[in-house]
């Protein structure tokens, strides 16, 4: 089981290559009050900050009430020598508690440079009530438990 794939209340990432952690913020929508600002983690190591962390993209992939939303945020990747991920991207599924504003759950499910992270298609599936996500990927697959306060724990 990988460092992501664990039972979490709290902040958990998978960022595999190591490296210095930074801060991205993440806007998101928040209820009857618009939008708020969540303060995420990413790694130096595999995204080319470039002197700032903003999210190539984010998509909102699911949410539980009006407290905790689930989204895809990309990243470029580091470009590496030989052209390597040039045009590459590093993707994360994350877990927001927006009543919180924080991250509880972060892990990378597609990387350009990290071996092994790569994302199958459908990237997501979710159970009918929205409580268990499965995340799959090119190697691995795992089910998560999101309870409508923000813990998450994988699925025996």
């Amino acid at each position: 089981m990988s460092a992501g794939a664990c039972a979490a209340s709290h902040p958990v990432s998978a960022f595999g290559a190591g490296g210095a952690d930074s801060f991205a913020k993440i806007v998101v929508p928040a209820g009857k009050s618009g939008t708020v600002e969540i303060p995420v983690t990413v790694s130096r190591a595999t995204i080319d900050t470039g002197g700032a962390t903003n999210a190539r993209s984010i998509k909102v992939v699911g949410q539980r009430g009006d407290r905790i939303v689930e989204v895809l945020d990309a990243y470029p990747s580091k470009p590496q020598g030989l052209s390597r991920c040039q045009s590459g991207s590093e993707t994360y599924f994350r877990v927001l508690d927006v009543r919180a504003r924080k991250e509880v759950f972060a892990r990378l499910v597609d990387s350009c440079l990290v071996d092994r992270v790569q994302a199958a298609d459908p990237l997501i599936t979710r159970s009918p009530d929205g409580g268990e996500v499965t995340l799959h990927g090119l190697y691995s697959s795992f089910t998560l438990r999101i309870s409508p306060n923000g813990v998450v724990m994988v699925a025996p």
